[in-house]
């Protein structure tokens, strides 16, 4: 395994799983990357959601309807 520049990780690392697509390249886009394959964001309590679209900063007003 290959360190990450500007990561964080809290706790111990107890095995490693990836599927090639979810792999970041330095080199392709974040946005479609996240898109294709969705990360998973922890929920308080005990519940959890697929990221599938974000956005940068500065905020945005995004219109939803």
């Amino acid at each position: 395994m290959t360190s990450v520049p500007s990561s964080l990780i809290i706790g111990r690392i107890v095995g490693v799983h990836v599927r090639p697509e979810a792999m970041r390249q330095s080199d392709a886009d974040d946005q479609e990357m996240i898109f294709e394959t969705p990360l998973l964001a922890y929920l308080h309590p005990g519940r959890f959601s697929p990221v599938k679209r974000t956005f940068s900063f500065p905020f945005v007003a995004v219109d939803e309807g």
